[in-house]
């Protein structure tokens, strides 16, 4: 691995080392990878009555997310399941983890979340995820997790996931001024690109089961 790296180094300073594994983390080895990729494995578990079983948010945080091991993670996919796609991906994106195009079709769905990073200016963007977003907003529906990339002055991103597979309306409430954002804001789901209305600080999401919402808030 470590010659891999120097070779592809050597050639272009700018070379990937993409390293498709599963099951374990082998850092010894990963350490000579700029990303790897994970989950394959899964693709051949039949899908139970809660698939949200078969991967918990704790084993996400521990082994998928990347950042604890410092190498960046993108979550594969197939149509053999468990999941479906905008499952895995609302999982995925719970944990700012990108989900790698897996068809043809995949890559506009992924476009348009790309576009929504590059409008919001991602990479001045801070990542609030769901387990430390409570100060800024709450929900009403405790199967729904929410994660954020905020940009003061200039909008967030909304990513809520609904862990169970019974449908429900979120209500979210957000604190504009925790985020450091103005009160007058509008919305938008980023893929169906349908507006989200905001109600004073009250944002309100229908989730079908195992479903997410990204959602661009911004400035008028």
């Amino acid at each position: 691995m470590r010659r891999i790296y120097t070779i592809v180094k050597k050639r272009n300073p700018n070379g990937q080392v993409n390293v498709h594994q599963s099951t374990c983390m082998v850092i010894p080895t990963l350490a000579f990878a700029t990303s790897h990729w994970n989950v394959e494995r899964l693709q051949s578990i039949k899908r139970p009555e809660s698939p949200g079983e078969v991967l918990p948010l704790d084993a996400f945080r521990a082994e998928f997310m990347g950042r604890n091991w410092g190498v960046p993670a993108e979550l594969l996919w197939y149509p053999s399941g468990p999941f479906q796609r905008r499952e895995a991906v609302g999982l995925a994106l719970l944990h700012d983890v990108p989900v790698r195009p897996n068809r043809m079709e995949d890559v506009a769905v992924s476009a348009s979340m790309w576009r929504a990073f590059d409008e919001l200016g991602r990479h001045e963007a801070q990542w609030i995820p769901y387990w430390d977003s409570a100060k800024f907003v709450r929900c009403d529906q405790e199967t729904v997790k929410v994660s954020l990339y905020n940009r003061p002055r200039r909008g967030f991103i909304l990513v809520a996931f609904n862990l169970v597979q019974e449908k429900c309306r979120a209500r979210l409430t957000i604190d504009f001024s925790a985020l450091g954002q103005p009160e007058t804001l509008s919305a938008r789901e980023v893929v169906s690109e349908a507006p989200v209305s905001i109600a004073g600080n009250i944002l309100e999401l229908e989730l079908n089961g195992l479903d997410d919402a990204m959602v661009l808030v911004q400035p008028h």
